[in-house]
């Protein structure tokens, strides 16, 4: 116990990270970026950084890490879900964990390999500070907000500011 220490930094939640709740652009990444450690979290952010500043430079507010074959798996800090005609999925692949994900899915854990086709057709970014948001461009294209996915977003992010066994009021 003599050894624990706990840092708390507060700050305001950047712009770009609001902007991106009203509907997201997002860049595939090469296939080369790759996290560290695709499955645990840790300190290194490499990967997300190199990322995210690889998708402002194209235009987007969020880069997606894909497989070698081409399929996705999440962004640089965000968790992917794909609608899949109205059964949320998330990749299949190798991802850190996500409470936003969990929260978000609930008992539901389908995973499968998230095509661009797929993701197209409408998907979420999911994250602390970003919270439910649709992917509205995939390296500039439009991508579909389904009906379904648009209320199920707002009816979570609506959760996540009122439900108290989920978390402050962001």
């Amino acid at each position: 116990a003599a050894s624990w220490r706990l840092d708390v930094v507060l700050r305001a939640i950047p712009e770009a990270t609001l902007r991106r709740r009203a509907g997201a652009s997002a860049i595939t990444l090469p296939a080369t970026f790759r996290r560290d450690s695709a499955t645990v979290k840790s300190t290194s952010y490499f990967a997300a950084v190199v990322g995210l500043r690889h998708a402002r430079r194209a235009g987007g507010e969020e880069g997606l890490f894909r497989e070698p074959d081409g399929s996705y798996l999440e962004g640089t800090s965000t968790a992917l879900v794909c609608w899949n005609d109205g059964k949320p999925v998330f990749s299949a692949g190798p991802t850190l964990p996500s409470v936003t994900r969990t929260a978000f899915l609930g008992s539901q854990n389908d995973r499968r390999a998230l095509t661009r086709s797929l993701v197209r057709s409408g998907s979420l970014l999911l994250g602390s500070l970003t919270i439910a948001t649709p992917i509205v461009r995939l390296d500039g294209e439009e991508c579909r907000v389904p009906e379904g996915l648009a209320r199920a977003a707002t009816e979570f992010n609506d959760r996540l500011a009122n439900d108290p066994s989920l978390g402050t009021n962001l």
